[in-house]
């Protein structure tokens, strides 16, 4: 499917789908999908292969996927939206929405094998959930790890006594996991975005599924965007591929795999959401407007701004994804805004880009960007882990940069 829409060259359209039988060709992935915007409006959807090689199922504009990390913005929008309303602030502190966060503690490396359990020097304020200097990880060695690995179990035994945790309950276990240094100190990807989950369902009384169906699915019509697996939508999910083209399950983060689709009660804010790319490119379509939608305002166009600001310093950035020269490091030239890259030094990286150019990746190979300068923003789609960014993105979105006018 494709609309003609202008800023593109003529060939546009056969460029990006060829990069996408490419990506399939190489026999990376059966099948995978693009939907690219321009100037406010759709430009192309386009979609090749299988979603399901097994069953012979198309990918195409009703096949689900697993979002995984591109939920991260999400959440971040839903923060923002609380922000223009007044009714959270940027250094708020993580403990007046959940008291367990007042006595965390910091495991300091002293040593091979040797830590230091110790107060922090400040408390974590919701601005250290945006920019993910909490030091809250995912997955972690020495007591820090230790702790959630202790956390995942009794998750799953509770589970299978019928007690399965929620939201709330999995960021006040978080509380008593030490964090990996000093709020603010560095950028630890992990578990932030899903404790601001938790504080969203603290101060609205929703649960983060019901405040993200109320304030972004439904005034995007984002039809078929959910955070459980049901009878509705279960044959049109995505089957998820792993080596050597076999089909899996989960990503082989301990704590990430713990989190199930099947009637939840936790609704992951860092990576439980699923929907159609269309149900996101909705959601990116947004961003590029500054937040206005079909005269619907979403979002301020400030709060934006302040997403896609780059936040981390010299020191954070030394822990950041783009601290490697690597060339072949896709995320070389980059900073790290409010759950999104924010690329600083365009050009430098394997990626083609803009100064300003900003999104995110989902762990089974999702991509969105959002290119102000170029008003150009797409949506990619696909599921396989290990998620390999570096083998496929810069063939398809060099195909998109290459093919404006």
């Amino acid at each position: 499917m494709a609309v003609t829409y202008n800023g593109f060259i003529p060939e546009a359209e056969n460029r990006i789908r060829n990069a996408l039988k490419g990506i399939i060709n190489s026999g990376f992935v059966p099948g995978n999908g693009v939907i690219v915007g321009r100037r406010g409006e759709k430009a192309f959807e386009l979609y090749e292969g299988k979603a399901n090689a097994d069953r012979g199922t198309d990918v195409g504009p009703d096949t689900i996927f697993r979002m995984y990390s591109m939920t991260k913005i999400l959440t971040v929008a839903s923060v923002m939206q609380l922000w223009d309303s007044g009714i959270i602030r940027l250094n708020d502190k993580l403990s007046d929405f959940i008291s367990e966060f007042e006595d965390v503690k910091v495991a300091e490396h002293t040593g091979p094998g040797q830590y230091m359990i110790r107060n922090p020097e400040r408390e974590i304020r919701v601005y250290d959930l945006l920019t993910m200097t909490s030091g809250i990880p995912y997955d972690s060695t020495g007591p820090t790890g230790e702790g959630i690995s202790y956390i995942v179990e009794r998750w799953k035994n509770d589970r299978k006594c019928g007690d399965d945790w929620d939201t709330l309950k999995v960021a006040r276990e978080i509380a008593k996991v030490p964090l990996l240094f000093d709020p603010g100190k560095y950028f630890q990807y992990g578990l932030s975005h899903d404790i601001l989950g938790a504080v969203i369902e603290v101060v609205t009384g929703k649960n983060l599924y019901e405040y993200m169906k109320e304030n972004l699915f439904e005034p995007l019509g984002m039809k078929d965007a959910c955070f459980e697996i049901n009878d509705r939508n279960r044959l049109r999910i995505a089957e998820e591929y792993g080596i050597e083209g076999k089909p899996r399950t989960g990503i082989d983060s301990e704590i990430i795999d713990c989190m199930k689709y099947e009637d939840p009660k936790f609704y992951s804010g860092g990576a439980g959401l699923l929907g159609t790319a269309d149900d996101y490119f909705r959601f990116a379509r947004m961003l590029a407007n500054n937040g206005m939608v079909d005269g619907i305002r979403v979002l301020s166009r400030k709060a934006i701004e302040m997403m896609r600001t780059p936040q981390l310093n010299t020191r954070q950035l030394t822990t950041y994804n783009s601290y490697s020269e690597d060339p072949n490091n896709i995320y070389r030239g980059y900073n790290y805004g409010f759950g999104v890259r924010v690329c600083t030094k365009p050009g430098i990286s394997a990626v083609a880009n803009s100064l300003g150019e900003y999104g995110w990746a989902g762990a089974l190979g999702t991509w969105v960007f959002i290119d102000p300068q170029e008003e150009l923003f797409a949506v990619y789609v696909h599921q396989k882990t290990p998620v390999e960014h570096e083998e496929y993105v810069p063939q398809i979105i060099g195909a998109i940069y290459s093919s404006l006018e």
